[in-house]
């Protein structure tokens, strides 16, 4: 809580106008310590005393109704709570009142005690009732998370107000990108579908760039409390309580002690091997699978919608397939077997084309790092192999002529660039195939993954997700903008990646 002390602590100063030396000064220690105090907090082993002499000092020496109306502002405190030498310790150092690694619940060790006892033990559990306090602390436990690491969360019922909240989405979020964490997601739910498609709508940003991975447990619906722990690997629990279709505030603890965090762990994972996964995971071991699920994508009536961080080679000719296939080593029997697949794959495309509406979104900043540097990264179950392939200059030059041929032939069919790369993650892509399937790909890693659901509820909030993007960015963009820049995308690529 060092951090957030200290932001708390210049934020009061500022507040009030007190030098460091005058606080220093008040409380007879030197400014040396108050500089410190600024920069990393007061340190675990005298926070309680640092924080009740400042409170005293600051509620002592600013009792105008100017100043103690600007404190209680900005301690959130309604209007019948005392403002206390307590409440400004908690403020500054929230960890006083967090209850953790407590046994038995009634009792608190150590220096929280004294603060939890003189606070009231009511009063001490709510500190955290405030959004912008459970955002703080989620902020604060997660920003210590190991990077590219996994962090699992636990939803007792798919009502946790909490985990859709925008403080808490925004932190998670943040978090996600800054230190690239992934995210299991076990849901305990009673089947409320309204409720389920509000939360994965919420989580949809990390499910479309394939961080997050979705498990369902049902169960009976949740009529007294519900709760959402998220397991920090490494680090900490942080358990979250509320109370089911009330206004009531949560309730958050942090648990640090290994015993009880290996405890929760192993019953994430029992319950995540009970739980029914909203999306089945692939590896290029299943070929087969994945051909099949091109075929219905690209060869059966309804509509696609698609939105890739790199180029499609499903609109190939089948000679330059061929010639990419031969490019990759294949030969003989091995050749053989893919071109008919391609083959049949490759017929059946233009009459979905001519009776389906198909929409694509791709990342233009993508699109101009290949033809700058004349090599595109695909996933080699694109080529029915497996591992990481690429192709040179003169095949990205044919796929861009293949993508302004189908645009030209086929009116609905429909392609926009757009250059907001945070509607991207790096060599992904995800599809919607209507009331069959959502799948998400990416071969930014090497061994590529694709997953797959064919649950409505995800191919419905997938389906608004998209829906809502289109609307919004595609306003003004018509086929001939589109071709113009496919166009100008190719010519760059054949002059060797210059305009």
């Amino acid at each position: 809580m060092a951090n957030i002390t200290a932001e708390r602590l210049r934020k009061l100063m500022q507040l009030l106008d007190i030098p460091n030396v005058q606080l220093a000064k008040a409380l007879n220690v030197d400014p040396s310590l108050v500089s410190r105090w600024l920069a990393k907090g007061f340190g675990k082993r005298h926070a309680e005393e640092h924080a009740l002499s400042v409170g005293r000092y600051i509620i002592a020496r600013h009792q105008s109704a100017d100043a103690v109306s600007r404190l209680r502002s900005c301690l959130s405190l309604t209007p019948e709570a005392e403002l206390t030498e307590e409440r400004m310790a908690a403020f500054l150092v929230p960890e006083l009142y967090l209850v953790s690694n407590i046994t038995p619940p009634t009792m608190l060790s150590g220096f929280r005690t004294t603060i939890a006892e003189r606070a009231g033990m009511q009063e001490a559990l709510f500190l955290n009732r405030h959004i912008s306090e459970l955002s703080a602390l989620l902020q604060q436990e997660l920003a210590a998370a190991v990077p590219g690491s996994t962090v699992d969360i636990f939803l007792s019922s798919e009502a946790v107000a909490t985990a859709s909240k925008p403080e808490v989405l925004r932190v998670i979020r943040e978090c996600s990108q800054e230190l690239d964490l992934h995210w299991r997601v076990v849901i305990r739910s009673s089947s409320n579908a309204s409720l389920s498609a509000k939360l994965l709508g919420a989580y949809m940003p990390l499910l479309v760039l394939g961080r997050l991975h979705a498990s369902v447990l049902l169960g009976t619906p949740e009529t007294f409390t519900a709760g959402m722990t998220l397991l920090i690997p490494g680090r900490s629990a942080v358990l979250i309580t509320e109370v089911i279709h009330r206004s009531c505030d949560a309730l958050a603890s942090v648990i640090r002690d290994r015993d009880t965090l290996a405890g929760l762990q192993a019953n994430f994972e029992d319950s995540l091997r009970s739980a029914r996964p909203l999306m089945t995971a692939y590896d290029d071991h299943f070929i087969r699978n994945i051909v099949e699920l091109f075929a219905e994508e690209y060869c059966t009536p309804g509509t696609l919608d698609v939105v890739k961080s790199g180029m499609n080679p499903m609109y190939y000719t089948p000679e330059e397939y061929g010639r990419i296939l031969k490019k990759l080593g294949m030969e003989g029997s091995e050749y053989d077997w893919r071109m008919q697949y391609f083959h049949e794959l490759n017929s059946g495309l233009p009459g979905f084309m001519r009776s389906s509406r198909s929409r694509e979104v791709l990342s233009l900043s993508m699109l101009e790092k290949i033809v700058e540097t004349g090599r595109c990264r695909m996933p080699g179950m694109y080529f029915m192999t497996s591992g990481i392939a690429y192709i040179d200059r003169e095949d990205i030059a044919a796929l861009l002529d293949d993508l302004i041929r189908y645009l030209e032939e086929y009116p609905d069919f429909h392609i926009l660039l757009l250059a907001e790369d945070s509607l991207f993650s790096p060599n992904s892509c995800w599809h919607i195939k209507s009331s069959k399937h959502v799948d998400i790909h990416t071969w930014n890693i090497d061994a590529p993954i694709l997953v797959v659901s064919d649950r409505v509820l995800m191919i419905e909030e997938f389906q608004h997700y998209f829906d809502a993007m289109w609307e919004r960015t595609a306003t003004g963009t018509t086929n001939k903008d589109t071709i113009r820049e496919l166009q100008r995308l190719r010519d760059k690529c054949l002059a060797g990646g210059k305009a």
